[in-house]
């Protein structure tokens, strides 16, 4: 499962920067780039990202469970 948000919250930061890109292509321009050490220089990098993230939606998700509930009328 974490590595499915993983893959959605890097294409999520792609769109972002470049609507519409043709992220295929890009993939396959960076893979070409990549040898082992750099995977795994890569992998480490973008793992740290993802938990700093998952970290601060946890402490979001803390900070909301202290606010009071909300009734149907609210």
């Amino acid at each position: 499962m974490a590595a499915g948000a993983g893959v959605f919250y890097f294409l999520g930061r792609i769109e972002g920067r470049a609507p519409g890109s043709d992220i295929e292509s890009g993939l396959r321009l960076e893979v070409g780039k990549l040898n082992a050490p750099k995977f795994v220089s890569e992998l480490k990098r973008c793992a740290a990202v993802l938990k700093s993230k998952a970290e601060e939606l946890q402490a979001i998700g803390n900070s909301l469970q202290s606010m009071p509930a909300l009734g149907p009328d609210t």
